[in-house]
């Protein structure tokens, strides 16, 4: 196994992280992955659903995730699953404007990190309403490395508007 991070993504959590951002837009919008850990790589997620998780406050430039909102979306989507290697494996929110995660973010996503048993991801999908078009941005850190910028794979990593 490889230290290489890389994040995959289940054809139906790419589309409803990009439905609710473009939702959301001139707002940012976010939520919390689940799925499992590991692969093909030590620092592997793969992301099976991908749950919002509203922000009332949210604007422009700020998504701020409710600890215990989402807490509870995660009790009630794993309960309701068959999968019990399913859980927590990451966060996401959307830039609505072509912008890759911001220092706060990595800030944010490191923190998550240390709580941690195993790596943890980070999404953003920047829209960029202008040309129609989203990017997909992803990070993976763990408790004790460095963060790690890596590609997503997902349906298209530029996609144009649903």
């Amino acid at each position: 196994m490889t230290d290489r991070a890389e994040i995959t993504m289940s054809p139906e959590a790419a589309k409803t992280i990009r439905k609710a951002a473009w939702a959301a837009i001139p707002r940012e919008t976010g939520g919390i992955l689940i799925g499992w850990r590991g692969g093909t790589t030590r620092l592997a997620v793969c992301v099976h659903t991908a749950l919002v998780v509203e922000d009332p406050a949210a604007a422009h430039t700020t998504y701020e995730l409710n600890r215990d909102r989402a807490q509870t979306a995660l009790d009630a989507h794993i309960a309701s699953q068959q999968d019990h290697n399913l859980g927590y494996v990451g966060e996401w929110h959307s830039h609505p404007a072509p912008q890759p995660p911001s220092p706060q973010d990595l800030c944010s996503l490191r923190a998550s990190a240390r709580l941690a048993s195993g790596p943890v991801a980070l999404v953003v999908p920047a829209v960029a309403p202008a040309h129609k078009g989203l990017t997909w941005h992803g990070r993976v850190a763990e408790r004790r490395s460095r963060l790690r910028s890596i590609k997503i794979h997902a349906a298209n990593p530029k996609e144009q508007r649903p």
